[in-house]
């Protein structure tokens, strides 16, 4: 390794590459588990994505082409111990007290697989000729697809800080480079993905009212959508 210039990681967040570097994260484990599968549905277009917010957590249903989609569930642990154990027919039963009216699954595809899910922030995003790339600097909540578009901006962001010739000149200073332009972007998603998922589950009359007047104004307002779908799609960059 020595005999490259630059150095890309991007070997997850169980990093072996942190590890032989010594550089630390900022990580804890929710409360959570996720549930994922393929389901046949009725009732929904096969072009059309959505997530429901529940107190168990969040709901993805992501179209995979004609009637087939992927599901993506977020349950306490001890519930989802119990879910995946659940005989198909009671697990489509769940689903469909999940899912709006009219949106019926019809059956399980594939194999349900359960996954921790946790939290993780680089205290650096690279060490010397090393670039921390992807899932090795930031591990989020799958809510709302945030952990895979900050991966996919973080690709674009090296690609166009390479593609400058004085940058290909001196390319020792691509690493702070690319820290510095992922800080605000990485920091202010991690920041507002675990606020959403701890919002939306949080069962406090407190924060009833105040939730209730967000997503009125989310379905009034076209301009308020358009804004939040194009922070969650592209990020806070400057």
């Amino acid at each position: 390794n020595n005999n490259y210039d630059l150095i890309i990681a991007a070997d997850g967040s169980n990093s072996s590459t942190k590890k032989k570097l010594k550089t630390f994260s900022y990580k804890f484990d929710y409360d959570q588990i996720c549930i994922t599968l393929k389901v046949l549905l009725r009732g929904v277009k096969s072009n059309e994505a959505f997530e429901i917010l529940s107190p168990d957590g969040p709901l993805a249903v992501l179209p995979l082409g004609e009637d087939l989609f992927q599901i993506i569930c977020s349950q306490s642990k001890d519930k989802a111990n119990n879910s995946i154990k659940l005989p198909s027919a009671l697990f489509l039963d769940y689903l469909s007290t999940m899912l709006p009216n009219g949106v019926i699954p019809d059956c399980i595809v594939n194999e349900r697989k359960s996954f921790p899910i946790k939290f993780l922030l680089n205290y650096s995003f690279h060490s010397g000729k090393y670039i921390y790339l992807g899932e090795t600097s930031h591990t989020l909540h799958p809510v709302g697809g945030q952990g895979l578009n900050l991966c996919w901006r973080d690709v674009d962001t090296l690609t166009n800080l390479i593609s400058y010739p004085f940058l290909k000149k001196h390319i020792y200073l691509l690493p702070m480079l690319y820290s510095l332009s992922r800080l605000v972007d990485v920091l202010s998603i991690s920041f507002l993905t675990d606020f959403l998922v701890r919002y939306s589950r949080s069962n406090s009359n407190i924060f009833f009212i105040p939730r209730s007047i967000i997503f009125f104004i989310l379905k009034k307002s076209n301009i308020t959508r358009k804004l939040v779908l194009n922070i969650m799609t592209n990020g806070i960059c400057f």
